[in-house]
């Protein structure tokens, strides 16, 4: 390697010594490097004059990458009936540098159940669980598990993500909003609610994208005599019980009349 304008490369490294100490690592070594004085002079050895002549580079490998694990939400809290099937979502992700892996387990609890149970996601990403909850058997109370999430994060293995379940015999005039708007949980985006005192400036709602995220969610119930404000993919059937409502696509106000 040569600078524009030069014969010889550059720099030059002499063998200094201070304290005792070579200031040139490594030494001065024979043979390495050769310089001549002219296009046609000789090349010689510069280790003869205790110095030699390169460029150099000291590579100090860094700490090596390591994943960091996220997971959202930190918990489950739900509330549902006996003989019902519903899923939820857990987003595992990877904040650090280095691929994560996870392997997920739930100590076999019969009415939870997670898809996929193991997996990798790369530095940056992220990846999406099912989290299943089946009450089918189940008597009315309060039930307790966790899913655990052993991983190669150096500092956070495992987590664990607490999920309670409260399984309550609804009435059936006044039924869950999970229950009484099954026959259009695929196409429901959004459904609305009114009744002074509750919620929001006695504003409740229901988006299914939040189902997940415990709290966000106000309308849980839907209560007989009150009217709902329901918006829907595509023109389709609201059935429950004996009682049926024909939606448009987009917005529809119906009266619950229940079971």
């Amino acid at each position: 390697m040569t600078t524009p304008g030069f014969n010889r490369p550059i720099p030059i490294e002499y063998n200094q010594v201070q304290g005792g100490e070579t200031l040139v690592d490594p030494p001065i070594q024979t043979g390495k490097s050769y310089a001549r004085g002219s296009d046609t002079g000789a090349w010689e050895d510069l280790a003869t004059y205790d110095c030699n002549a390169c460029l150099r580079g000291r590579v100090t490998s860094g700490a090596a990458g390591q994943p960091d694990i996220t997971v959202s939400p930190t918990s489950f809290d739900k509330t549902l009936p006996p003989n019902t099937t519903q899923g939820y979502t857990l987003t595992i992700g990877n904040t650090g540098n280095a691929d994560l892996s996870y392997n997920i387990s739930d100590g076999e609890c019969a009415w939870l159940s997670e898809s996929p149970t193991s997996g990798s996601v790369q530095a940056g990403n992220s990846a999406t669980i099912t989290i299943t909850i089946d009450t089918t058997g189940l008597a009315e109370g309060d039930c307790s598990a966790e899913i655990g999430i052993a991983s190669n994060d150096p500092d956070e293995d495992p987590l664990t993500v607490p999920v309670t379940l409260h399984v309550v015999v609804e009435d059936e005039n006044n039924p869950s909003l999970a229950t009484g708007f099954a026959s259009i949980l695929d196409r429901l985006e959004i459904a609305y609610g009114y009744k002074s005192g509750e919620g929001m400036g006695g504003w409740t709602f229901y988006n299914p994208d939040w189902a997940a995220y415990p709290g966000l969610n106000t309308l849980n119930t839907l209560y007989k005599g009150r009217g709902y404000w329901i918006k829907v993919s595509e023109a389709c059937t609201l059935t429950y019980g004996d009682n049926s409502y024909s939606l448009d696509a987009g917005w529809n106000l119906i009266g619950w009349v229940g079971w």
